[in-house]
């Protein structure tokens, strides 16, 4: 069969691996259980120590307890020692980069696969203050009376004016929640001059001095711009951006600013200088040294910022990407042949998107407005406008997971069973598999060759996640699930801050897609909807334009595309977005894998939307309404690609009889019994929606942690866990580690069309 896959690959990979080796884990898992005293020293470890207090520190607090003069509960005890397990195998199995637990690094294409890690005090990281904190800090520093008439003030991005009212957004805080609404007041000459003037940026008093008259004196306008800036229509320069510098440094410049323009020290900037300095400071410390060794210092930060008045918790005050460089780091190029393979063969299985939210906006405007072209913020009002729907979700931070969204059959058609030749072929294959007993279904370009393959509805850049199970003289397997993203920058724009070589790798993603695409301008949605999600948006400019809303932009006035400057119209079955200014198409971009449509903001929703339109965002395998039917699925392959693990819905009852058994050799010894008639390996992992939790079930104190999460659910989700250390690509001296790789592709020139994104 002819392959016709468009897609090229960068010259540069993402690779991501735990902290700890696999092999060192499972060796502590027999050694722990065995003997309290050998489980003690293994938490003796000083980088498990700092790992741990980052990702929970009062977690550490207990584990300190429990290590230096054990806990009088037994329960208590227990609890920590399962706890422990859980994190001791988080940091040893999973990938994904969460705090010190994982870590990524850049390698390039060669003739083989080979991945030499650097021992762990090589391991480098980047420590920043979380953003909860430094939203509340911002809001500190800049109402404090001693600087607020050196800041400039900015109108609120989500202003637009609709009749004899001027509407915006406003947000408050709800404990430590970001929560929007929207205000409107009335039209006035004085308020649109100060308007426009803010647009650039200015001063309270030079606001003030804009509508200074006989009748106005200065007091009273310094009071009125007061109240604007109470009300949020105007919007100091402290506040948090999501793009450009980190947050800490754009203070610190602002702060020196200040000081060197105003006559005499100021006790207030003087001291908040030093004391942002000092912080700064500590977490270059921590960052220049080996892990383990810098756990007083996140103390000394804590000390530090007490001496502001802003309030924080303890396990919300830092957040830290790790670097794991690699003495060599090389991917086979015959990888990439594998890949295109499998994402024509997805290409073909995943079905087109049905009605979208997009395309019920489309029509609704075309019922409304029919040809006219509209400003958009006066359509998406839900009273002036059509609006935009907001679809639910399971939560918009996933600090444990950034994967590729796993693409359904169809779309948003509520409880509508949708079937397909795709569900036929594999209820056929289900059924043969259950009836003779096989482990593994396995696909065929045969069986689909009445399907066509279809390109221009896929995204300028994508990427391919995937595993390497085995690389060697006996032959190659690779288990990958999806391919795609509105752009391959998705899921690495978060980690550009803490590599340099990663942040370049997505330069040369966003500037790809500017040159298949010329004739548009790409635009970076700059929007923090709430303050811990910008732990995940936060990213340098990587765009030569963004769209700022409700958020600091990174880029120059003149590089800014105001949304009362967006126009929107319905143009041969497209939304065309277009910037009056610039007179251009505009597609909006969010280089980052924040799940943006839980809880948005209607226009925030339909920004990101748009990266996507009449087109599928990602490809790749899915059971589909056969996911829930059946309490076992097998492996699905196609060649030596594994599209789906084996999987396994547990009852309760089912296991019941294991938790209440004490001995630890008859607890083995049943759950072996068990496991063997129904092919579950001994190596599993338990889905649990954001966080997996890795199990051996030849383990007792392993087999006892997961009964700790699930004894009172009524059923729970097992899959195979696809790793061996016999074949093991990546490697280092402290022993063998689990992957998982990041491909990025780009279309070749002649495959591109300009109406796609």
């Amino acid at each position: 069969m002819k392959k016709t896959n468009p897609y090229l690959p960068f010259e540069q990979f993402v690779y991501r691996s735990p902290l700890l080796p696999f092999n060192t884990f499972i060796q502590h898992l027999t050694e722990i259980s065995a003997s309290e005293e050998r489980f003690k020293n293994l938490l003796s470890n000083k980088i498990i120590w700092e790992a741990i207090y980052l990702a929970s520190p009062v977690l550490f607090e207990e584990l300190l307890k429990y290590l230096q003069k054990g806990l009088p509960d037994k329960k208590e005890e227990e609890r920590i020692k399962y706890s422990m397990v859980r994190y001791l195998g988080r940091m040893s199995t999973r990938c994904t980069p969460f705090g010190l637990f994982a870590g990524c690094s850049v390698g390039r294409f060669n003739e083989q696969t080979t991945i030499a890690l650097n021992k762990t005090e090589q391991y480098q990281r980047h420590t920043r203050l979380d953003m909860t904190y430094l939203c509340a800090l911002a809001q500190e520093l800049a109402g404090s009376p001693e600087v607020k008439p050196y800041f400039r003030y900015f109108s609120n991005t989500s202003i637009y004016r609709f009749g004899d009212k001027i509407r915006y957004v406003e947000y408050f805080y709800r404990s430590t929640r970001r929560i929007h609404r929207i205000s409107a007041v009335d039209y006035s000459e004085y308020l649109d001059k100060i308007l426009r003037e803010a647009s650039q940026g200015r001063k309270i008093n030079e606001l003030a001095e804009l509508i200074v008259d006989d009748e106005i004196s200065m007091e009273d306008a310094s009071a009125f711009i007061d109240e604007l800036i109470n009300s949020q229509l105007l919007v100091n320069e402290m506040e948090p951006s999501v793009t450009g510098k980190e947050f800490l440094y754009q203070a610190i410049q602002k702060f020196e600013e200040i000081e060197k323009t105003i006559p005499g020290k100021k006790e207030y900037i003087s001291g908040s200088l030093q004391l942002l300095k000092q912080v700064s400071k500590v977490l270059e410390d921590i960052d220049k040294n080996v892990i383990g060794n810098t756990l007083h210092l996140y103390g000394d930060i804590t000390s530090e910022i007490k001496r502001f008045k802003t309030t924080f918790e303890p396990k919300y005050l830092f957040q830290t990407d790790m670097i794991k460089p690699a003495d060599t780091s090389f991917l086979g190029r015959d990888v990439i042949d594998d890949l295109k393979g499998a994402i024509e063969f997805f290409n073909k299985i995943t079905a087109k998107p049905g009605e979208t939210n997009l395309s019920k906006f489309r029509e609704a405007f075309r019922d409304r407005y029919e040809d006219r072209e509209m400003p958009l913020l006066q359509v998406l009002d839900n009273e002036a406008g059509i609006g935009y729907t907001q679809a639910g979700s399971t939560g918009d931070i996933n600090p444990l997971v950034d994967d590729l969204m796993i693409p359904q059959p169809g779309s948003s058609n509520g409880n509508k069973v949708i079937w397909s030749g795709l569900q036929s072929i594999l209820l056929k294959k289900y059924i043969e598999a259950k009836t003779t007993n096989q482990y593994t279904i396995e696909l065929s370009d045969k069986e689909f060759e009445h399907l066509t393959t279809q390109w221009n509805d896929l995204p300028l850049t994508i990427s391919a996640m995937f595993r390497i199970v085995q690389d060697d003289k006996n032959g190659r397997t690779v288990y990958m699930k999806t391919a795609g993203g509105s752009s391959a920058a998705n899921l690495l724009g978060r980690f550009c801050y803490a590599d340099k070589r990663i942040e370049e790798h997505v330069l040369d993603i966003t500037q790809k897609e500017e040159e298949l695409n010329p004739d548009v301008i790409f635009a970076e949605i700059a929007h923090l909807p709430e303050s811990r999600t910008g732990n995940i948006l936060l990213r340098p400019v990587l765009r030569p334009y963004e769209i700022p809303y409700l958020a600091k932009p990174g880029v120059e006035k003149d590089y800014q595309i105001a949304l009362s400057d967006l126009m929107v119209s319905v143009r041969n079955g497209r939304i065309l977005l277009r910037s009056k200014r610039l007179n251009k198409e505009i597609i909006p971009r969010l280089s980052s894998a924040h799940n943006y449509s839980f809880k948005a903001m209607p226009v925030y929703h339909f920004l990101c939307d748009m990266q996507v339109q009449n087109g599928r965002s990602a490809v790749g395998f899915n059971w589909g309404t056969l996911a829930n039917e059946h309490n076992w699925l097998p492996r699905v392959k196609y060649n030596n690609i594994i599209f789906s693990v084996a999987r396994w819905t547990i009852k309760r009852e089912e296991i019941k009889v294991f938790i209440e058994t004490k001995d630890d050799q008859v607890l083995v010894e049943s759950v072996t019994a068990w496991r063997l008639p129904l092919q579950i390996p001994k190596h599993v992992v338990l889905d649990d929606g954001d966080n997996e939790l890795f199990v051996d079930l030849t383990n007792a104190l392993s087999v006892r942690t997961l009964f700790s999460v699930v004894k009172k659910r009524n059923s729970f989700l097992l899959e195979e866990f696809l790793f061996n250390p016999e074949t093991a690509v990546v490697k280092g001296e402290e022993g063998v580690f689990t992957n998982e790789f990041i491909v990025s592709f780009y279309k070749e020139k002649q495959n591109n069309i300009n109406n796609y994104g």
